[in-house]
């Protein structure tokens, strides 16, 4: 199994320069451009070591070496810092986090390297990945700032599992109708996949209860995928993004395949639910 790694670079030429260079030297590197995005990951995923740009939008990377320092302050001896600021910024850094290895741009990949394996080598191991952290990796790569896994039962649709939302957000509206207005629903009532770019006016009049939900979460964007059992829905992938989306053939496509390879999460659900009845 190779190394896990995580890359966190806004720039999508450096960041697509790292994952090659990375992946050559045989690293399975998962590249992200938002510090957000690399919370979220981290939180999940047992990685071996974490490549992070500072000046990266929204939360910056001092913002999650600040975060992982609160909670997770072993995770820091396996990062390698990368960034153009001032040599007086990245030593603030250093003093702050003297575990981080920090590297000013522009810097050469075989020193990045070194850095890297430096800080593989010290990893006891990745955990082995559950189905639920290989389905939040793949998402958030993908880009989605939010997901869901739902399952059919009954009459209704119950949560199976979540990233990405406030804690207790989803409490209000689960267990949740069928037949209720919101695209998830539509996926399974009409057992075909739901997306949706942008909310425009004829999605909002479709979906009326769903345009306060976006303002409030900051949500632009959502697709809806169902798990089918014969002709039914047993379940249905969901996720939000934080831009406008174009979901072209190979967008699809790619959350098609996130959605086929952890169906056996609403599968798992709905077999532990019939156990318990």
């Amino acid at each position: 199994m190779k190394p896990l790694l995580l890359v966190v670079e806004n720039d999508s030429g450096t960041r697509r320069l790292l994952e090659i260079f990375l992946r050559r030297e045989c690293f399975d590197p998962d590249a992200v451009a938002t510090g957000n995005e690399a919370l979220l990951l981290v939180d999940r995923v047992d990685y071996s070591a974490v490549v992070l740009d500072l000046l990266i939008p929204g939360r910056t990377g001092r913002d999650v070496l600040a975060d992982i320092a609160a909670r997770r302050p072993a995770l820091l001896e396996r990062i390698v810092v990368i960034s153009s600021a001032t040599e007086a910024h990245l030593r603030d850094v250093r003093g702050r986090y003297p575990a981080v290895a920090v590297l000013r741009k522009p810097f050469d990949l075989s020193e990045l390297l070194t850095s890297v394996q430096e800080r593989v080598a010290r990893h006891a191991g990745p955990k082995p990945s559950d189905l639920m952290h290989t389905f939040v990796r793949r998402s958030v790569v993908c880009g989605a700032k939010a997901g869901l896994v739902i399952r059919h039962h009954g009459d209704t649709l119950e949560l199976v599992c979540e990233f990405g939302y406030a804690p207790g957000m989803l409490d209000t509206f689960f267990p949740l109708s069928p037949d209720a207005a919101y695209p998830i629903c539509a996926a399974v009532r009409h057992a075909r996949a739901v997306w949706m770019s942008a909310l425009n006016g004829d999605a909002e009049a479709e979906y009326p209860q769903l345009a306060p939900v976006w303002r409030e979460n900051g949500t632009s964007a959502l697709a809806a995928i169902p798990v089918l059992a014969g002709e039914r829905a047993a379940g249905v992938f969901g996720w939000s993004f934080s831009e406008p989306r174009a979901f072209d053939a190979a967008e699809q496509a790619q959350f098609m395949a996130i959605a086929d390879e952890a169906r056996s999460l609403v599968k798992t659900s709905t077999s532990a639910s019939s156990r318990r009845a």
